[in-house]
């Protein structure tokens, strides 16, 4: 069955009545389509999601060396008492 490749548009030759693509090369490039697709469409939330991520992430790191820094002071004091 000669079928029309839905990517290229070349005449190829289908293995099954469901062929749509004459090589895996066009099967793949319509499944990158496809995502580039997806990911365009929600490009805007996509980057607030992504900004709000690091910013919580930035402010755990932040909480973490604060918490970090106040035990070594802590252990620094208790360590050399004022004479």
């Amino acid at each position: 069955m000669t079928k029309t490749c839905a990517i290229c548009g070349r005449e190829f030759e289908a293995r099954t009545s469901r062929g749509k693509f004459c090589s895996d090369a066009c099967r793949k490039k319509k499944d990158s389509n496809r995502n580039r697709t997806k990911y365009a469409a929600n490009i805007a939330e996509n980057r607030a999601r992504n900004r709000a991520r690091r910013a919580a992430d930035l402010e755990g790191f932040r909480q973490y060396e604060r918490e970090k820094y106040h035990q070594r002071r802590d252990a620094m004091k208790n360590r050399n008492p004022a004479p």
